[in-house]
């Protein structure tokens, strides 16, 4: 986020400015993880985005340690609604157990892994990220509407797939009925006193 020397061993007023108006925004924002309402996830090199902690800890360990490798850019207010897919799309993923990286979900949004020009602080989080193999090509999206159809989609597919086997079950639920009503002509077979379903003295079931 931004550039953090002026010099060596000298912090940049602007990177310390720039990471306050983040921690504020994280946490004034509703879309943060949180824990008991209060700690938020910290980014910092030392917790590495898992650990939760206030916003003061928060800001001292990022001006203390940096952020922690391949966090994505926060995105200023002015681009609130990006950060607000970009959220939802992750959860959309996790509900429906799509094995996707925040990189990629990242990508899809903002067109391409360079898409530096489209929206500030990209460029910054595209240089962090490792070099990509020139022959690959990186996974592109027209717009950020197509990208929530490919997640219903995909949610749309879980759920066809959930229903057929549904639909497995109760057919071979009824085949094995069929199979016993063919056996013993509609009436179950007699158990017997040692099958562990009655004992001495309890009268047949036929």
């Amino acid at each position: 986020m931004y550039k953090k020397y002026e010099r060596e061993g000298v912090v940049s007023q602007e990177w310390v400015d720039n990471v306050v108006e983040f921690v504020e925004y994280c946490e004034s924002s509703p879309n943060v993880d949180r824990l008991d309402n209060q700690k938020m996830r910290c980014p910092c090199k030392k917790c590495k985005n898992i650990k939760f902690c206030s916003s003061k800890i928060m800001l001292e360990h990022i001006l203390r340690f940096g952020f922690t490798p391949n966090y994505f850019d926060w995105v200023d207010p002015g681009h609130a609604e990006l950060q607000a897919q970009f959220f939802e799309l992750r959860e959309e993923a996790r509900q429906n157990g799509l094995k996707v990286t925040d990189e990629e979900i990242w990508y899809l949004l903002v067109e391409g892994h360079n898409a530096k020009n489209r929206v500030p602080g990209v460029g910054y989080y595209a240089r962090k990220m490792k070099k990509i193999n020139p022959s690959s090509k990186p996974r592109r999206s027209s717009t950020s509407s197509s990208s929530a159809a490919e997640m219903a989609a995909l949610k749309e597919q879980n759920q066809r797939l959930q229903e057929q086997l549904d639909n497995l079950t109760s057919n071979l639920s009824l085949t094995i009925q069929e199979e016993i009503r063919k056996l013993y002509g509609g009436n179950l077979p007699p158990r017997g006193y040692d099958d562990g379903m009655g004992g001495a003295g309890q009268p047949r079931i036929c």
